[in-house]
């Protein structure tokens, strides 16, 4: 009986090209997986389950038309088409001898396909599991608004189970009725129906069950199916509310701050660095005689003279560079007359601190100086006339001797005055000079000295001395601008210059004086004062942020805040007065806003004409307002009260007066005892928020302001003037700090005493407090006194520290981060490489199970289909041997079919057969050896067989092409046992290493000549062993471009590659370690050099530990 082997000939070609269209096809697939693998992020796993449900479609439309595949693609190339030549070749040899019958295999392969979704469909529903697990809030909605999918956390966030949720309209369920957010819902669906190639973001207010409404983050997407209709939308979403409610305070806190500022009087400013107006309280618009819009957005050179605007630039400018506060007084003509004024400026920051431009607070002091202009011509005045007098009472001695003992006691009470005013003088670190135009003498403080590092006897009192010293880019400007003080033409001389110190450095002073006249008006004295302005910044407490500084001077002022509203019909009420009113007037702040003339009938009767005259004509001319008097009250004690307010015209007839009250009793009765001079210090003492203290070493007294007490809560009787008491409430930490900072003074080693060190307050808290003083010596050089203030700067310590503790703590956050974002994104490219390579395992298994059957039947009955030729064939000789003479007909088919041709070519035909079917019986060999990448045990498995079936997948490779010659390959195979591990991960170890090796090898060809190439031919060695530590030991090497130590320490990173875009995922080597070290615990390390190629270690145990 003859074997039919046609049908399996058949069969087995249509499989191979089945087959190859097969691999081909999943090739390309997975080609552009890792393209577009690498450009994933862990913000997009939301639409992982998506995009991998594109791939399994894609699957499954290759596994249905595997057969129109190979007409689609008629380029395959013949190097990854082997099965196509074989069976094209068989094909060839039975064409017009054998018939195509093949009814099973197409079920059969069917089948395969089959199962393969299957899986494909089961790695699916691992993607659902993640969606259900995910850390955000997902929802499906279908064309109605029925919610259709509701995630794990979803039915946490909101509160609903998913039986009360599914099938539930959206609105009203998670979205309110009304959307408070002011977002147009249906106009935002619409735009996601137009759009569904892209997610449409979107925030607004949601409900949860409770009712509690909550903020969302959504972004959404329209869902389509096969045929581009709408299907569903798909909606993910983060909550938000916490950055809402942040939002919400920071608008309410701005509104509080621009309160705050308006009811300032006070001009108060921001500048960008571009000088224009950006932010202006009412008194700065009011002082431009503007309306806001002429001034927001308008720089000072619109607004003031060119020459004004362009001093103000400049020292905008210099507060930019330098990052430090300036204070300085100017005068500038302002509405028609010229306005004196101080200001203080700062650099203005964004929270990364970066210079957005320059905040300001103006202060107009014209009157001031008016009065103290005054004061000077009347204390003149007043000299005329007691020397005119002394003349005229020379005769009587016993008066003149009374006068004389008054004045002697005048002049103490001036010395100690004076001193006081010197030793003031010593804190501010100005230096005083004195100059007389007629004679040329000139003083000049030994500070003034002192502070361009000269002693007192180095530098004459003569005023060409100090000239020389100028900068000489400086002295024309100087020396003009004094002439111009002395000619009348400024009311002072204020100039910024540059001065030679003794070392030859240049220090910037700030100089200031004014001349003094006769009754001529002829200039008959100039005194002025000198500062060193980098000292003075130095020494200038930064300006807070607008916010924090005005909060902190809203609770700190001392005095009673107050809104007074004087209506057009002559009524008035207070809108608004502070606690502190208890404190001044012992009367509760409703009960004044109640009846408004408590208040008024407490003015003391000697006050209440001159009080109502100034309120008249601040109401007329809506000017600032100044008023210091008596107070009489209800428990009969007599307080002086100073009230500073500014009017502001309502535009209705009505004006609201926004002021300050505080109580200047103490002042008032410390004023009865001092002159001028002790005003001032007093005046000094309370407008300055720091506290003064004052060291006699000698008699160990100490002498504390109010203000000292009050920082750490002490009334004034509660606390004596002893040291001992002081340095009780300093923390045990800083003590030491404290006494030694004053110990290093007192010896002169260091110009000024500075610690930062906390106080123990009444409460038991500390407060921190940055503690400043000068010493004094005598002529011995020992120290006699010491004077110097505390500053409460509590605020900045807490702010530092709680920013320390806020950088700490992000940037924890952030590795953390960084950490999972790694891990997430590798986890991912693992999970789709992993299912991927499954899938192509079990597609190749079964494809080699197809192909072995039939092959073996050919290969089986070939040797009986050359033993039947051969018989045939000796039969057919026989024939001609009996028969000679044939008929004429056989005669003519003999040549016809050359017979003696088709004897010598069908053994051949037979033998080139037998050695294709042994050839398709190794390929399937080792495709089923490779295949075992979806096997989950352990199994002792023959590694040399794994690395055979490996080399036979990448022979083509090993093939010269491209003008390359061959690789050589050279295999030193020791004796292994047989190893106990995961063969398919395994197989997959070897395949990266050897491609990668491969590359390497080709890499290096493209930068070598083909005189290079030849003398160091490309060559892979692979070399297998047992060490001594019962391991087994792959060790393969190349003669590639070898890699330099910054690439090879990162090369088992996930995601890390050097190829170039398209050509590598970063995964394969990343995937190889944790198969070797994690799965098998092994090792796999790496030897490179740059030039001298690459060998990978591969070392896994024989057997592995249970």
């Amino acid at each position: 009986m003859k074997f039919r082997f046609a049908p399996y000939l058949a069969a087995l070609s249509a499989v191979a090209v089945i087959g190859s269209s097969i691999w081909l096809l999943d090739c390309s697939e997975q080609e552009q997986l890792q393209q577009k693998n690498r450009v994933d992020t862990v913000k997009d796993l939301s639409i992982v389950p998506v995009n991998f449900k594109g791939n399994l479609n894609s699957q499954r439309f290759v596994a249905q038309n595997l057969v129109a595949q190979i007409y689609v693609h008629p380029e395959i190339p013949k190097a990854k088409a082997l099965w196509v030549r074989i069976g094209s070749a068989l094909v060839a040899v039975l064409t017009g001898l054998l018939v195509f019958k093949w009814t099973r295999e197409p079920i059969k392969l069917r089948e395969i396909v089959q199962e393969t979704t299957g899986k494909l469909r089961e790695s699916e529903v691992k993607y659902r599991e993640l969606v259900e697990n995910a850390n955000s809030i997902i929802v499906k909605v279908d064309a109605v608004g029925k919610i259709t999918f509701f995630n794990e956390f979803s039915q946490r966030f909101f509160g609903y189970s998913e039986e009360e949720i599914i099938g539930k309209n959206a609105i009203g369920t998670i979205i309110p009725h009304t959307d408070s957010s002011g977002n147009d819902l249906a106009a935002m669906g619409e735009d996601i129906l137009q759009h569904p190639e892209k997610y449409i973001c979107n925030e607004h207010e949601n409900i949860r069950k409770n009712g509690e409404l909550v903020w969302v983050s959504w972004r959404n997407k329209a869902l389509v199916d096969d045929n581009g209709c709408f299907k569903e939308i798909l909606a993910i979403g983060n909550d938000i509310s916490r950055r809402k409610q942040a939002e919400k305070a920071q608008k309410e806190s701005y509104t509080l701050l621009q309160a705050v500022i308006e009811s300032i009087p006070d001009p108060i400013y921001v500048r960008d660095l571009q000088g224009r107006y950006v932010l202006a309280n009412s008194a700065t618009i009011e002082a431009f005689d503007r309306q806001p819009e002429e001034v927001i957005g308008n720089s000072d050179s619109e607004l003031l003279s060119p020459e004004i605007a362009q001093e103000f630039l400049e020292i905008d400018r210099q507060i930019i560079a330098t990052g430090k506060s300036l204070t300085y007084s100017q005068d500038f003509a302002l509405r028609g007359e010229i306005r004196s004024f101080l200001t203080t400026k700062s650099v203005y920051r964004d929270s990364e601190g970066n210079a957005l431009g320059v905040i300001g607070i103006s202060r107009d002091i014209t009157e001031r100086k008016q009065a103290e202009i005054a004061l000077q011509r009347a204390n003149e005045e007043l000299e005329n006339r007691v020397e005119k007098r002394t003349a005229n009472l020379k005769q009587v001695l016993k008066q003149l001797q009374t006068q004389i003992a008054e004045r002697e006691q005048a002049e103490e009470e001036l010395r100690k005055s004076e001193e006081r005013w010197q030793l003031a003088l010593k804190g501010t670190n100005d230096g005083i000079w004195d100059w007389n135009p007629r004679n040329n003498e000139l003083f000049m403080s030994s500070r003034c000295k002192e502070m361009l590092g000269f002693e007192e006897w180095e530098i004459e009192n003569d005023l060409n001395a100090w000239y020389s010293l100028l900068h000489p880019d400086d002295l024309d400007r100087v020396i003009n601008a004094g002439q111009d003080n002395l000619e009348g033409k400024t009311p002072y001389f204020i100039a910024e210059y540059r001065i030679r110190c003794k070392d030859d450095s240049y220090k910037w002073i700030l100089g200031r004086a004014k001349a003094l006249r006769n009754e001529e008006g002829l200039p008959v004295r100039m005194v002025g004062s000198i500062a060193d302005i980098t000292a003075r910044k130095l020494a200038e407490e930064a300006l807070r942020e607008s916010e924090a500084k005005f909060q902190h001077l809203s609770a700190n002022v001392p005095g009673m805040l107050y809104q007074f509203l004087l209506r057009a019909d002559g009524s008035a009420s207070y809108p608004y007065i502070s606690p502190a009113c208890r404190e001044i007037f012992e009367l509760e702040p409703e009960t004044v806003k109640q009846n408004i003339t408590l208040i008024h009938d407490l003015i003391h009767p000697d006050e209440r004409e001159y009080y109502e005259q100034l309120v008249a004509r601040a109401a007329q001319t809506l000017q600032p307002w100044d008023w210091e008097g008596r107070f009489v009250l209800l428990s009969g004690k007599i307080k002086w009260i100073q009230s500073i307010s500014q009017p502001e015209d309502l535009g209705n007839g009505d004006s609201i007066w926004h002021g300050l009250i505080t109580d200047i009793s103490d002042r008032k009765q410390a004023e009865e005892a001092l002159r001028q001079s002790e005003e001032r210090w007093q005046l000094a003492l309370k407008g300055n928020s720091d506290g003064i203290w004052d060291w006699n070493i000698k008699t160990n007294e100490l002498f504390t302001s109010a203000r000292s007490k009050e920082i750490v809560g002490y009334e004034d009787h509660e606390i004596g003037n002893q040291l001992d008491e002081w340095t009780a409430i300093v923390h045990p930490d800083d003590l030491n700090l404290v006494m030694d900072a004053m110990q290093d003074h007192l010896n002169q080693k260091t110009p000024y005493y500075v610690t930062e060190h906390r106080h123990r307050c009444k409460d038991g808290s500390y407060k921190w407090i940055l503690g400043r003083g000068k010493a004094l010596w005598d002529e011995e050089g020992k120290p006699v006194r010491v004077v110097g203030s505390h500053t409460d700067i509590s605020d900045r310590k807490q702010a530092e520290e709680a920013l320390r503790q806020s950088e700490m703590r992000e940037r924890e956050k952030s590795q953390q981060l960084e950490k999972t974002l790694v891990q997430l994104r590798s986890t991912q490219a693992q999970l789709i490489q992993t299912e991927k390579m499954s899938s192509l395992g079990q597609l190749i298994a079964g494809i080699a199970h197809e192909i072995n059957n039939p092959v073996n039947f050919i290969h089986g009955n070939i040797t009986y289909v050359n033993d039947y030729v051969q018989e045939l064939l000796g039969l057919l000789e026989l024939y001609q041997q009996k028969y000679p003479q044939p008929s004429g007909e056989i005669v003519d088919r003999i040549e016809e079919i050359e017979l003696e041709f088709l004897n010598e070519d069908l053994a051949k035909i037979l033998s080139s057969m037998k050695v294709g079917t042994e050839r398709i019986r190794s390929i399937v060999l080792s495709l089923r050896n490779f295949s075992r990448l979806d096997e989950s045990d352990m199994k002792q498995v023959d590694i040399h067989e794994g690395i055979e079936s490996t080399l036979l997948i990448l022979q083509n490779r090993f093939k010269g092409k491209n003008n390359y010659p061959e690789i050589q390959l050279v295999k030193q195979f020791g004796a292994l046992p047989l190893v106990e591990c995961y063969a398919g991960q395994l197989n997959q170890v070897f395949m990266n290493v050897i491609a990668n090796a491969i590359d390497a090898i080709e890499q290096r060809f493209k930068g070598q000549s083909v005189e290079q190439i030849k003398a160091n031919l490309g060559r892979i060695d692979i070399c297998t062993k047992v060490s001594d530590r019962e391991t087994a030991i792959v060790q393969i090497t190349d003669n590639g471009s070898g890699m330099p130590e910054a690439v090879k320490a990162q090369i088992f990173n996930p995601f890390f590659t050097t190829k170039a875009v398209g050509k590598g995922t970063g995964l394969g080597l990343s995937i190889s370690y944790q198969i070797v070290v994690e799965q098998h615990k092994g090792k796999l390390d790496c030897v490179s050099e740059v030039g001298q190629g690459t060998t990978f270690i591969i070392e896994i145990p024989i057997r592995q530990n249970p």
